[in-house]
């Protein structure tokens, strides 16, 4: 007998659509100008001076890069949100585990931090260059550097390949797409940062495969998986309760890790948090000094992330998992970079997100991408339909025109 899909928790949906709406009238608050922590601009020079504390802080904010708020507590809860998760786990056993269950999410920590401490090194002269305000040393956090791991396994050479290939292949790479092609066209800056992604998705890691070292994973859909032990208990696992209105608003904050290859509730509630404190430490911390602009792309993220958990609720109970959280990490935020705060771009946003994203990116990863990285689907989502919607919206009233 087939288990019955539940309802859809119109509540719960309600609640969290209410709570982007309040953080959106919270953007047009003018909050005191706190200097508790420095300004983006002053953090901007203090690396290039060589403070060791402000790059250690762009470090940890590259964790929170991916969903366009680049704040250091942000990103330090968000690892945190991981850790409490994996401790506490096996006792409230949280309902997405973390890194999907596979026990592997400090081999991807450590991979990712080796990766962002060499580029943070490596490119220094970036930050001295004045003509450059934004390095994007965190592709590598949020995309080949934790497939790797996810591909091929947690060994520690491995953990190393995946740092290394993070600092080589991430940060110069996104740059010169950049500043060669996205800026001179006038393209989403989420199209530069994703493209690394993408060839590393379809190049990088399938390059891994001649590496003596880099034995795939038993994920490999090539090879049979091994029978299960039941007494072995693999730290992060999920729980898979009933689908209810609870459930739907943890799904939410969980889209906030998944750019990370987190998946975990607890971790996306504490970034978010980390993010609105931050607002209020300084204003011009946050969003390239924009702390009101912040506020409006979370409030934009929140409904999009509502939207599609909503809209495709029935393909969360047939496959357990969906691309929800694509829009959040691409379209949603470049539209309001692109056409300002206004409120019809913020609802434009989050609904065209929602609805096109998610099985765009599915399509893609089911059958154009299927034998390659599992997030291939989402990066190539990320890299086309912000072009295509925004090269559209250009010649609309109210957006472009």
């Amino acid at each position: 007998m087939e288990k019955a899909r539940p309802k859809r928790p119109v509540g719960a949906f309600l609640i969290m659509v209410a709570l982007g709406l309040a953080v959106y009238a919270c953007s047009f608050i003018k909050f005191p100008a706190n200097s508790i922590i420095p300004d983006y601009t002053t953090w901007l020079s203090q690396i290039a001076s060589g403070n060791f504390f402000a790059k250690i802080a762009w470090a940890f904010a590259d964790w929170a890069e991916p969903c366009y708020q680049a704040t250091a507590l942000g990103g330090i809860l968000m690892i945190l949100g991981c850790i409490i998760s994996l401790q506490i786990g096996k006792k409230s056993k949280m309902t997405f585990g973390v890194c999907y269950g596979t026990g592997l999410f400090y081999k991807i920590l450590v991979a990712q931090l080796i990766a962002i401490i060499g580029s943070g090194f490596l490119y220094q002269g970036m930050f001295q260059n004045k003509d450059i305000t934004f390095v994007p040393t965190f592709i590598a956090v949020a995309s080949f550097t934790p497939a790797i791991i996810l591909t091929y396994g947690g060994e520690w050479r491995k953990v190393i390949t995946a740092g290394i290939l993070g600092i080589l292949c991430g940060c110069p790479f996104a740059y010169f797409t950049y500043a060669h092609f996205v800026k001179p066209w006038g393209l989403p800056g989420c199209v530069a940062w994703v493209t690394p992604m993408i060839v590393m998705g379809f190049v990088g890691i399938e390059v891994c495969r001649v590496l003596p070292w880099m034995k795939r994973q038993r994920s490999d859909p090539e090879k049979p998986a091994p029978e299960k032990k039941e007494d072995v208990v693999v730290p992060g696992q999920p729980n898979i309760p009933e689908m209810n209105g609870l459930w739907f608003v943890k799904r939410v904050f969980t889209d906030f890790s998944e750019p990370n290859f987190y998946g975990n509730e607890l971790s996306g509630l504490l970034f978010v948090l980390g993010g609105v404190i931050t607002v209020f430490l300084n204003p011009k911390n946050p969003c390239n000094g924009d702390g009101n602009l912040f506020l409006a792309i979370l409030a934009s993220q929140i409904l999009a992330s509502a939207f599609g958990i909503f809209l495709y609720w029935h393909r969360y109970f047939e496959l357990g998992w969906y691309n929800t959280f694509v829009p959040l990490a691409s379209l949603t935020p470049a539209f309001l970079l692109f056409y300002g705060t206004s409120f019809h771009v913020l609802i434009t946003a989050a609904i065209i997100g929602a609805v096109f994203m998610p099985p765009v990116a599915d399509w893609i990863g089911r059958t154009v991408a299927k034998h390659h990285a599992g997030y291939i689907g989402s990066v190539l989502a990320m890299w086309i339909l912000p072009i295509v919607f925004i090269s559209a919206f250009n010649y609309i009233p109210g957006f472009g025109c």
